[in-house]
């Protein structure tokens, strides 16, 4: 039990280290979700909560990423870092399971919080990259991104799905947030599944950058 216990600190520890290398303004929001995500204390509320700060992330941490883009310019760059910190966190969520188990359920709750936090951070990261990709993209083309066109091209590559609405902010509904939380949550039930879990978590994280290198350029729709 000790060293489950152990080796979930020495994950969190490692996961801690990435919001460095997010761009400026981003971490004091981080910090506030995980002070409400601290307070959780049962499934129910674990969704709850995760809703509202993925929402947090959409419509005000995402702006931020947008004007400041990571130096990410590969798709192969870009899938290597959501991969590794989508795999971090389901492994940190194996650790989770593997300890309740042990422990009749004991050890779930205190690390409830904590495994909360490590896939609000994996899912900003993800974010980070897909937008600073779609950016870096679109200058490479000689294109002035709109900020809140890429914002919606992330939306995009997240849910499958395009949005009706306009300005930024407006285009994240309900119906968004909850699809993309229960996209996150499913990689934490496909982790309950030792070493499977961290291979879907790292796959399924990658899609997202598959999606949005995908997308045409304005130019190349307007050409259609």
């Amino acid at each position: 039990m000790t060293v489950v216990v152990d080796w979930a600190r020495s994950l969190g520890d490692v996961v801690r280290g990435l919001p460095r290398s997010l761009p400026p303004g981003v971490l004091p929001y981080l910090a506030r979700s995980a002070n409400s995500l601290r307070k959780v204390r049962t499934p129910r509320q674990a969704v709850e909560v995760f809703e509202t700060e993925t929402e947090r992330v959409l419509t005000v941490v995402m702006p931020l990423l947008i004007e400041h883009p990571l130096p990410v310019r590969s798709q192969a760059a870009a899938k290597a870092l959501v991969g590794g910190t989508g795999g971090v966190a389901a492994a940190g969520q194996e650790a989770e399971a593997l300890a309740a188990i042990m422990s009749n359920g004991a050890a779930l709750l205190p690390l409830l919080p904590v495994m909360l936090a490590t896939n609000l951070l994996a899912l900003t990261v993800e974010v980070a990259v897909a937008a600073s990709l779609r950016v870096h993209q679109l200058r490479d083309a000689g294109i002035e991104p709109d900020p809140n066109q890429v914002a919606r091209d992330v939306i995009v590559a997240m849910t499958g799905a395009p949005s009706d609405d306009h300005g930024m902010g407006q285009y994240v509904t309900k119906k968004v947030v909850k699809t993309i939380v229960a996209r996150v949550l499913s990689r934490w039930t496909k982790s309950l599944v030792p070493l499977a879990g961290i291979a879907y978590s790292s796959w399924d994280a990658q899609r997202t950058v598959d999606a949005i290198t995908a997308l045409a350029l304005p130019e190349a729709e307007a050409d259609l």
